[in-house]
């Protein structure tokens, strides 16, 4: 008798359990692969004048030193994730700030072929085609429908400009993410 009562609950633990799992597998399907500006790996020529953090200081951004001009490199390895599969293009979101004539943010997504080395630019987001903005902002592009990734054949990454050509200008990067979306 203490046998059956045991496995009414029994059955029930495993019902919560397989429902818990199957909602955290759906989630994950859509999770696309992002990266905060201050993960990027800084070109060499770049580390005179590279800053991380703020404003505000708990943010993690990259930019340009403020009592310097020029511009900053930076790589950003994109991985395979469940959120860059199932959709009919992929995007890529910039969250940046770009404050004039004198700034501007360009991210390029690339594709490095497994067998030919061949590198290929598969979108490029410039701040400069939106409007500039003191505040930190968040655009997206995409490429063409029926455009798709593939991790089998080919590595991926970011390469990202911050530019900055007068003391007064202040660009800096906090956030980029590619993912699939639908046409």
């Amino acid at each position: 008798m203490p046998a059956k009562s045991f496995l009414p609950g029994l059955g029930l633990a495993f019902l919560v359990a397989v429902q818990q799992f199957a909602t955290v597998g759906a989630i994950a399907q859509n999770d696309p692969w992002t990266s905060v500006g201050s993960a990027g790996t800084v070109d060499e020529d770049s580390k005179g004048i590279v800053v991380f953090g703020g404003p505000p200081e708990s943010a993690a951004v990259v930019s340009v030193d403020p009592a310097k001009t020029g511009t900053v490199s930076i790589r950003y390895n994109v991985v395979a994730v469940d959120g860059v599969f199932g959709g009919d293009n992929y995007a890529m979101a910039v969250r940046y700030r770009d404050t004039g004539s004198s700034s501007r943010v360009i991210a390029r997504l690339k594709q490095s072929n497994l067998t030919t080395g061949t590198v290929t630019t598969l979108l490029t987001f410039d701040s400069n085609s939106f409007a500039s903005s003191i505040g930190y902002q968040t655009r997206s592009i995409a490429s063409p429908c029926s455009s798709s990734l593939n991790f089998s054949d080919n590595a991926y990454f970011i390469d990202v400009d911050i530019n900055k050509n007068s003391d007064s200008a202040s660009p800096a990067l906090a956030m980029l993410k590619v993912g699939m979306s639908l046409c």
